[in-house]
């Protein structure tokens, strides 16, 4: 074995420690296991009394070690919900079916475990860091970006033959020409499995692009240069079944949003069970299929007859132990009397049917069928659109795509189980549920108490501030089937995404020209209180842009004051609202009337948060007020401690806080 492939493999683990110094810990999660997956070789380490060692335990394994050392809060506030069941079933499977077929307790509890190690541990990381629409959203940019890095090395495999993992790892392999030309492969196990990653890479791209989430990157535009570039690379890796996945991935979001129905969803979610359903039972052996192709490509159909052949075979065989499968070491294989295979297995659904039945192949669907499913219980066609739920939506379409392939492969996906776990547990932004102060503390949004559940104005769901009605997903359906409120919240996405992107003026004109929207639906639908709340967290969104943009140009302390005092006067029980009144206070100069200000946040959160405190801090110790300074300072720095909070805004803010006590007198005594 080149000495390359352990050292690469055993080094990811410190370097995906390393990434939670360097990186928020969603992100170092993130680029973990795309880095893995996309970088690391295709081998396996033999341990002893252990499953192998593989990218997907390199990753699984660095992630956990950093939680543990960097993010143990989140291991600790794990809880299981009943949704996790099919996961606890899927584990068990192995077990189950090691003891029905005398295998031993040994054997089974290895099989079980290495199904926890290959399944849920990477689902558990999901859980813990992507159960929220910020999460499966930083999910879909770093499948992007994989995608990107990877361009320009398959259009050089594409020119030269597919040889880097035999350069860099000393894996060569050769598949022979497709469609005229090479295949490359990277490296991935086929070229199959690359075409199939650059399938998600492209219909991730182009629902991000259309939900405008991403129209930028650098000086480059998204849309008319990067989404383009990733089709054509996408095609050119000339993997027919992959790009058949995604012309339909399209079609499928395409065909629900414009005709505002979830029932091609329920379609393509639907493909799989139903082929399993006609192919065990025998109700379809689908030589009609096979006759229809043979007139169009008499090889493809050639192809395609084996394999339902073989599919017949191993069905067969596997009946024979219908409930708990044949258990492992080969059991569950046809075999000829010179003892070869009869039938390869290739996919994956009949892989897990042979092995642990009818039981372990229906926990194993739910597994990864159940979080998509969920997603079109919980979300509503209108948001599918939009920049909070888009990313939402194509990893749910990816999770049903991938079932479909896993008819006719058996690749593993770890980003796949990574992000079953996240989208199983994703609620939308403004259902009852309370959100964790690590995960807030990433997207910029702190949940101050139950009546503010924004910090100030970092919002990326306006909706979140608003009391939770009896549906409140009916409630953002009444208000989103209202055009001009539809219109306010794309210029709301706009604008987040021309502020992310460094564009604050243009950003400032798409979140004006939203409340403008809002400010009208609002005159015309009075009796809507959603609306009415829409239109305030519009406008708490503005004014803490215009008190925390450097450019002076763009920002504007006044004009903050002015809309922070309206939402004040329109929600005088949101504490938000009023932590944002007097950050303006303070911008504008009127340190007095931001300390009034702050004091009722405080009092408010019942409290109060580390932006009460540094804000207090600046007012009084520019009133020279120093002993009061002194203790919100110190306030700051508890509070910051204690909740791990690394919030780009609120640790500038700390700096400032510290330097404008830089010199001044410590008070003898602390303020009570």
């Amino acid at each position: 074995m080149p000495i390359l492939i352990p050292i690469t493999l055993l080094g990811w683990i410190p370097f995906s420690i390393a990434l939670f110094v360097v990186l928020p810990p969603r992100r170092a999660v993130v680029a973990s296991i795309i880095g893995a997956w996309l970088l690391l070789p295709p081998a396996s380490l033999p341990l002893s009394g252990l499953p192998d060692y593989d990218k997907m335990m390199a990753a699984t394994v660095g992630i956990l070690l950093g939680t543990l050392i960097f993010q143990p809060n989140r291991l600790l506030e794990f809880r299981p919900r009943w949704f996790d069941l099919p996961m606890l079933c899927w584990c068990i499977a192995p077990l189950i079916s090691s003891l029905q077929n005398g295998l031993g307790l040994y054997d089974g509890l290895s099989a079980s475990f290495l199904c926890i190690v290959r399944w849920t541990l990477p689902y558990l990381i999901g859980r813990l860091y992507l159960g929220e629409p910020e999460g499966l959203r930083e999910l879909t940019i770093g499948i992007i970006f994989g995608g990107i890095a990877y361009v320009p090395a398959i259009l050089l495999e594409l020119r030269l033959s597919p040889f880097l993992k035999g350069m860099v790892y000393g894996m060569y392999q050769w598949e022979g020409f497709r469609y005229g030309g090479y295949r490359p492969y990277m490296f991935f196990t086929t070229g199959l499995e690359l075409g199939m990653w650059m399938t998600a890479v492209s219909l991730t791209a182009v629902w991000i692009w259309r939900c405008g989430a991403l129209k930028q990157i650098g000086a480059l535009s998204f849309g008319s240069l990067v989404l383009p570039a990733l089709l054509v690379v996408t095609v050119l890796c000339r993997s027919g079944g992959a790009l058949i996945l995604l012309a339909g991935g399209l079609f499928f979001l395409w065909s629900c949003t414009r005709f505002n129905s979830k029932l091609p969803f329920y379609a393509l979610l639907l493909i799989a069970p139903a082929y399993y359903s006609v192919r065990v039972p025998n109700f379809w052996s689908g030589e009609n299929l096979v006759n229809m192709i043979e007139k169009l490509d008499a090889d493809r159909a050639q192809s395609l007859g084996y394999r339902f052949y073989c599919e017949n075979l191993l069905i067969r065989r596997a009946m024979q132990q219908p409930l708990w499968g044949w258990g492992g070491w080969g059991r569950n294989r046809v075999v000829g009397p010179d003892g070869r295979d009869m039938a390869p297995t290739d996919g994956m659904w009949i892989i897990y049917l042979g092995y642990y039945g009818c039981f372990g192949l229906f926990s194993w669907m739910t597994v990864l069928l159940l979080p998509p499913w969920m997603f079109l219980v919980r979300y509503p066609v209108q948001q599918w659109k939009t920049y909070t739920v888009g990313p939402i939506a194509v990893i749910a379409a990816l999770l049903g795509l991938y079932m479909i392939d896993c008819l006719t492969n058996g690749f593993l996906n770890l980003v796949y189980v990574v992000a079953s776990g996240g989208l199983i547990c994703t609620l939308p932004m403004n259902s009852k549920r309370r959100i964790s102060i690590q995960d807030s503390s990433e997207r910029g949004q702190l949940p101050w108490s139950p009546k503010s559940r924004l910090s100030c104005g970092q919002v990326e769901d306006p909706t979140m501030l608003a009391e939770p009605s009896a549906d409140p997903i009916e409630a953002e359906t009444r208000m989103l089937s209202i055009p001009q409120a539809q219109l306010a919240r794309r210029y709301q996405e706009l604008a987040r995404v021309l502020k992310s992107q460094g564009l604050p003026a243009e950003a400032k004109s798409a979140w004006i020209h939203a409340l403008d929207l809002l400010t009208e639906v609002a005159s015309s639908h009075p009796d809507l209180p959603e609306v009415q709340r829409h239109r305030w967290d519009c406008a708490n969104d503005i004014a803490w842009f215009l008190i925390n943009e450097p450019d002076p140009a763009v920002g504007d302390p006044q004009l903050a004051v002015r809309l922070a005092i309206q939402t004040t006067e329109a929600e005088p029980e949101a504490a938000a609202y009023w932590n944002t009144l007097g950050a303006a206070y303070s911008r504008a100069g009127d340190d007095a009337s931001a300390i009034t200000a702050l004091e009722r946040s405080v009092t408010l959160t019942g409290g109060g948060t580390g932006f009460d405190f540094v804000f207090l801090t600046l007012a009084h110790a520019r009133l020279g007020q120093y002993e009061q300074a002194n203790h919100w300072k110190a306030q700051t720095d508890l509070w910051m401690e204690q909740h791990e909070i690394h919030h780009p805004e609120l640790t500038r803010l700390h700096v400032q806080a510290g330097a404008s006590l830089t010199f001044k007198p410590e008070p003898s005594t602390p303020v009570s």
